[in-house]
């Protein structure tokens, strides 16, 4: 506890960590983040040390930011447990007010993101191409076309969410299409796209999460389910491996992808960077399975009467280099090292 600091003001709490007397400036920041005098103590950093010191019973000093409306507060406080039955005295030494801080772009995108998350009715996995390799709805009047995503895997996913004014959308880049509104057949709402990228450092995304979004309440009967007969053509029929095996793998493979991808970029919370790099080898590992499930499919394919060639260039010095990144993790166990090949490229 700092005694040098002259005591600017206190608060005094009783065992419910509710606050009983206070002191300027504490006493307004308490009516500002939304609390009463006497009222439950409203500053939540300053109720987390409070409960920290009553539980332990044991003086704290610490460094607290908060909120007022107006003004970003810095402050140091002691908070020094009174009893078993009773409360804490609250004692500021410190106080600085200043300007909002600007958040950093990232922690923007990030927080962006998460809400995004949490209020998405319709969540797809992309692949690099943003083409559909899997998708999930919670939402009753979007199970139809939660079927249709399905049921087009492999295919763009512009081709199922129309975007708005954008005819001819195959190819753009992502950025134009994040945030785009589309059209969601038989539905009177307004909808729009989040498409979240599953970065890697010096590389372009390895896949994306489509996220669908409204900012109108859903209502009753709103959106109709559709028919698989609504979407495009019937698929081609396939072998075991198209009709049984792909479908039943496809989800908890992209699942597994998604949830690598979220604990490599860190959106669940801080994580050493060993176990980042970790997941974001799961990540690359289940791309590649998940990508060879649909190359198994494909030949199986080549015997339906509907099959037709495409022809794709193939950079096969970037497929060495990932397969080289791949092995690299169980060779470096044993002491050998897998060098990548390099670009040929000019």
């Amino acid at each position: 506890m700092n005694t040098r600091l002259p005591v600017l003001a206190k608060v005094m709490t009783d065992a419910l960590d509710r606050v009983m007397t206070a002191q300027e400036p504490l006493a307004s920041l308490q009516l500002h983040c939304g609390g009463d005098i006497p009222g439950t103590l409203a500053i939540p950093e300053l109720l987390e040390v409070v409960r920290l010191a009553r539980s332990n019973k044991a003086v704290l000093t610490r460094q607290i930011t908060a909120f007022d409306g107006a003004e970003h507060i810095w402050a140091w406080v002691d908070v020094v447990p009174l009893g078993d039955e009773t409360g804490c005295e609250i004692r500021l030494r410190t106080w600085q007010a200043g300007s909002p801080l600007a958040e950093d772009g990232h922690l923007a995108t990030r927080r962006r993101n998460m809400t995004d998350r949490a209020v998405s009715e319709l969540t797809a996995v992309l692949d690099s191409q943003q083409r559909v390799l899997a998708a999930h709805s919670g939402s009753d009047a979007l199970a139809g076309l939660q079927q249709i995503f399905m049921q087009a895997v492999g295919r763009p996913w512009t081709d199922i969410l129309p975007p708005v004014g954008l005819p001819g959308s195959h190819g753009l880049h992502w950025r134009l299409l994040d945030g785009v509104e589309v059209t969601v057949s038989g539905s009177t709402r307004r909808w729009h796209v989040s498409l979240v990228p599953q970065l890697q450092p010096g590389a372009e995304p390895a896949g994306f999460d489509l996220l669908l979004l409204s900012d109108e309440p859903e209502e009753l009967a709103d959106v109709q389910p559709l028919a698989a007969a609504d979407f495009g053509p019937e698929p081609l029929s396939g072998g075991v491996v198209a009709q049984d095996l792909a479908p039943a793998l496809r989800q908890p493979i992209s699942r597994v992808i998604a949830n690598a991808e979220t604990i490599r970029s860190r959106l669940a919370g801080p994580l050493p960077d060993a176990y980042a790099e970790y997941a974001g080898e799961i990540v690359a590992a289940g791309t590649l399975l998940a990508g060879l499930l649909d190359d198994f499919a494909d030949l199986e394919v080549v015997e339906d009467a509907g099959f037709s060639v495409d022809c794709e260039e193939i950079d096969l010095v970037q497929a060495a280099r990932q397969a080289a990144g791949i092995l690299n993790v169980r060779a470096l166990e044993k002491n050998i090292r897998v060098e990548p090949p390099v670009s040929l490229r000019n």
